[in-house]
């Protein structure tokens, strides 16, 4: 099999893997219970945890982000999957701006080059302050992107574990071997860069070692720390933003918050995470990092509904 063809069989698998992870949950027949998700916003002020309310229904932020220039972090979706939402500090309040492709993966990342907040989905759409705008094409099974303020242009991985960049008008497929990261059930976009080290980095999968571990992008390579990541992040590990006063990477872990210092990683301060992770991003503004936490509506037996709520038990759950 030829390598292109060999990528279009790859890619056909790895849409039907990308479409299981966001597809919400499905109704369960003729009992009148229609199971589904619920999802609360958290915020961590590098001491503590405070929940804040519900954030939507059935539909999580499929696009999560700081914009810089709002001084605030904006979505898109949340309860409804076609508007566009910005972060008041204590709660999310609408900006009626419907975006693009609803259903389909968005992700959210600030451009430095040009001073606009883009949306990733099936093409590439820039904030022009009240609406978005369409810029350039995009790129399908995107799972992770970020702005290399070092190299000036945007990194993306795949679903493939294959890097793309993105100059701000047009894509550039890359030699760098395939690195794959995590999708955290859904969770997209858990690329950040670190300018500390003046790197991007990510949790990822080393094609090689066939080990995961904390990645860095070199503008050419991803190259794997020789750290090795605690069991908490084993398989929850998933970059959330930098945080500058603590000047270093925030990762997430099943129960714990994890600072990146360029060289290793320590468990950060404030206690056990609300679990159930589905999106994260830290409010540079605010100093505070805020987490959406997932909690599953089931179908019992007879139609009644059973929540599966996620959290510590020093919060309330939803």
């Amino acid at each position: 099999m030829d390598r292109a063809k060999s990528r279009r069989v790859r890619l056909v698998c790895a849409s039907i893997l990308l479409l299981s992870a966001i597809l919400p949950m499905t109704a369960c027949g003729g009992s009148g219970c229609e199971a589904g998700r619920h999802y609360a916003t958290y915020t961590w002020d590098s001491a503590k945890w405070t929940r804040l309310g519900t954030y939507g229904g059935t539909e999580t932020a499929e696009g999560f982000g700081y914009d810089p220039d709002l001084k605030t972090v904006i979505s898109v979706g949340g309860g409804n999957p076609n508007d566009t939402f910005k972060w008041t500090g204590h709660g999310w309040q609408s900006l009626n701006a419907p975006a693009c492709c609803a259903g389909l993966p968005k992700l959210l990342a600030y451009d430095y080059s040009r001073n606009r907040m883009l949306l990733f989905g099936d093409d590439v759409y820039g904030w022009s302050g009240h609406s978005w705008d369409r810029v350039a094409p995009g790129r399908r099974l995107l799972v992770g992107i970020a702005y290399d303020v070092a190299g000036k242009q945007f990194v993306a991985l795949d679903l493939l574990g294959e890097t793309e960049i993105f100059d701000g008008a047009s894509w550039t497929s890359t030699s760098a071997k395939q690195t794959l990261t995590p999708l955290m059930g859904g969770n997209f976009g858990g690329l950040v860069y670190d300018p500390e080290v003046k790197k991007i980095v990510a949790v990822g999968l080393d094609q090689d070692s066939g080990s995961l571990g904390v990645v860095a992008w070199d503008g050419t390579q991803w190259t794997q720390s020789a750290t090795k990541l605690p069991s908490d992040m084993a398989a929850n590990g998933f970059a959330l933003g930098y945080d500058p006063a603590l000047r270093g990477v925030l990762f997430s872990g099943l129960e714990f918050i994890w600072l990146w210092n360029g060289t290793g990683l320590q468990q950060a301060p404030g206690g056990d995470n609300p679990r159930g992770l589905v999106t994260g991003a830290f409010d540079t503004a605010l100093g505070q990092l805020l987490w959406i936490q997932e909690s599953d509506v089931e179908c019992a037996p007879g139609g009644s509904v059973v929540t599966s709520p996620a959290g510590p038990p020093n919060l309330p759950p939803i």
